[in-house]
């Protein structure tokens, strides 16, 4: 079987669509159990590879015989739990870049009658622009070199080529 890079790319953009604004709201919002969403999306980072692996594999299972939804050994399952691994490395990564970012700019062009959504498009996106590149760097690497995961989620007849390696 040929190894798969479409997983790496998908779980690229998702942790990029979820890790961006999760890291606007834990940098610039203070809200209730804001320590419990930052300590929940930094987890992956403290738990072993294999236990993870493992732990996923089980949840699917267990998914699978309550909802029907088949998400062990899929495309879709893959993709979900390489997500969960690369969300903690675009959150922090754009969380300080947002941090080092001067928040006059920003103040300074909705001054000069910007629009939020303008004042986000072009001043707050291209100066938080190299914490989104290596976050999305990070979150396409650590899904490339998974092999714990990929190992318990991979559906027969795929492969992704950590497996190919070690095989």
């Amino acid at each position: 079987p040929e190894p798969s890079r479409a997983s790496d790319v998908a779980t690229t953009l998702v942790s990029l669509l979820v890790g961006v604004p999760a890291a606007f709201a834990l940098a610039r919002r203070t809200f209730p159990g804001h320590e419990l969403v930052h300590s929940l999306l930094m987890s992956p980072l403290v738990v072993p590879g294999i236990v993870a692996g493992a732990a996923m594999y089980m949840f699917f299972i267990e998914a699978e015989r309550t909802s029907g939804l088949p998400l062990a050994g899929s495309f879709f399952g893959l993709c979900l739990a390489h997500v969960l691994l690369a969300i903690p490395w675009v959150v922090r990564l754009v969380t300080a870049s947002l941090v080092g970012m001067d928040r006059q700019l920003e103040e300074a062009a909705m001054c000069l009658g910007a629009a939020p959504l303008t004042t986000l498009w072009r001043i707050t996106l291209p100066a938080i622009r190299p914490g989104m590149v290596a976050g999305a760097m990070f979150a396409f690497i650590v899904s490339f070199v998974d092999l714990e995961k990929s190992l318990f989620l991979v559906g027969p007849g795929r492969s992704t080529l950590p497996i190919e390696i070690v095989n």
